[in-house]
């Protein structure tokens, strides 16, 4: 641990975990290639448009409306994260999503001294677990999980964090103590009961389909769900495809522990 996190206090510290093959991506430039290869590929995008409902006849859907137009359609994806209830709703399906709201922050580039991501899993104060990793420019990026966790929709900063990650981090890696913050941000964990997404079709209107509910891990999971739900409406669904869709319906008996691990 202390070869591959030069500085970090051994006091506490009984092991790890390190897996050399895993790593980061930038959503920021992961998202620019998918809008880019979508583009290629012939999809069209709309921007600042709010879906207000779903027209359909004997229950098959037939279009799509927005504030700002009607688009045909015999498939739909309701994959709208913290407002994938709010869309459900426009179906007449009820569907409960507790947003968590997650602070992180990022600082200035420094000279480049460790590679992996280091979580402390530990139960601090008013906080579950810390992690924090120095990107490909030196910057380091870091995360607090609120405990208890924070639900809500407010996307503003707090004074509060900042103090309190940082002297968790300190706490780990002291070499840290001068990097200076560039800015903080938060954003809201689109979370389910049982902490697994609702993936499924609507029970209302056929061709409506919801992938909602990732919990924090939508960038991580949504090429695959992507390609799951492309493979359910080619009617080319496999027998893991099945098992999956069978743990993630809409009706399924949420438990007191995660679905999925």
């Amino acid at each position: 641990v202390e070869r591959l996190v030069p500085g970090i206090v051994r006091d506490g510290l009984r092991g790890a975990t390190f897996t050399k093959d895993d790593g980061s991506a930038s959503t920021i430039d992961a998202m620019a290639a998918f809008y880019e290869e979508a583009l290629a590929a012939g999809a069209e995008f709309r921007f600042d448009e709010a879906v207000t409902a779903f027209v359909h006849e004997n229950g098959r859907l037939q279009a799509v409306k927005t504030d700002k137009g009607v688009y045909s359609c015999g498939h739909a994806v309701n994959a709208a994260g913290v407002d994938g209830d709010r869309i459900a709703a426009l179906a007449g399906t009820e569907v409960k999503l507790m947003p968590d709201m997650h602070e992180a922050g990022i600082t200035d580039p420094m000279g480049h001294f460790f590679n992996p991501m280091v979580v402390d899993i530990r139960h601090g104060r008013n906080s579950k677990n810390i992690y924090f990793y120095q990107n490909e420019i030196g910057q380091v990026v870091f995360c607090l999980t609120p405990s208890p966790a924070m639900y809500g929709t407010d996307v503003r900063s707090t004074s509060e964090f900042l103090p309190l990650v940082s002297g968790r981090i300190l706490k780990i890696l002291p070499r840290l103590a001068d990097a200076k913050v560039r800015r903080v941000w938060r954003g809201l964990y689109p979370n389910t009961a049982d902490g697994s997404p609702y993936i499924d079709r609507d029970p209302n209107i056929d061709g409506l389909v919801h992938a909602i509910g990732m919990c924090g891990q939508g960038f991580m999971l949504g090429p695959g769900v992507g390609m799951l739900i492309s493979r359910w409406f080619t009617d080319r669904l496999n027998d893991d495809d099945r098992i999956v869709l069978s743990l993630l319906r809409l009706d399924r008996s949420i438990g007191s522990g995660e679905v999925l691990s």
